[in-house]
């Protein structure tokens, strides 16, 4: 059980762009299924065509109960 926050940049098209970080964890054993969970969901659908911006940093939370 623990609760992971991870920061992770995506480009425009879904790419994942280097390496998901992680940012806090209460728990360290999690830390790698957190990076894993990120990079296999690798690509996320591409950005709305309103969103004009390259690329755009996310900060999760995942919770394992």
């Amino acid at each position: 059980k623990g609760q992971v926050q991870i920061s992770f940049t995506l480009t425009n098209k879904g790419q994942l762009k280097g390496e998901p970080r992680i940012l806090d964890s209460s728990n360290e054993a999690l830390n790698s299924r957190a990076i894993m969970c990120i990079k296999k969901s690798s690509p996320f659908p591409p950005f709305p065509s309103k969103v004009l911006k390259d690329e755009e940093v996310f900060k999760i939370n995942l919770v394992y109960e």
